[in-house]
């Protein structure tokens, strides 16, 4: 039991980690695309460009929102992580308590 219990919380941590990169990586490409349109947004003007801006104004808010709850998922994890982690070594004090 003990074993599975250190494996499960491994798999969690790791999880988690992953998770973080993802969002940082998420986190930065978005804004590397952001400072791209800029830069692409003070080249031209017109109606095609009021159209696009409002199109990537609206994408952007999808790709927020997108990271938004990817975030909630993570911290979701770190939660879920902490709880088995402290309920583990409650567990282990408690069994040891009984010997």
């Amino acid at each position: 039991m003990g074993e599975f219990t250190t494996c499960y919380l491994l798999g969690l941590y790791k999880t988690r980690e992953q998770m973080e990169l993802c969002l940082k990586r998420l986190e930065n490409a978005r804004d590397k695309i952001k400072a791209d349109v800029v830069q692409l947004d003070s080249m031209w003007e017109g109606p095609a460009h009021e159209i696009f801006k409002r199109e990537w104004q609206d994408e952007i808010t999808l790709i927020d929102n997108l990271i938004k709850a990817y975030r909630s998922l993570v911290k979701f994890e770190d939660t879920a992580y902490h709880e088995y982690s402290n309920t583990t070594t409650h567990t282990q004090q408690l069994i040891e308590g009984l010997k």
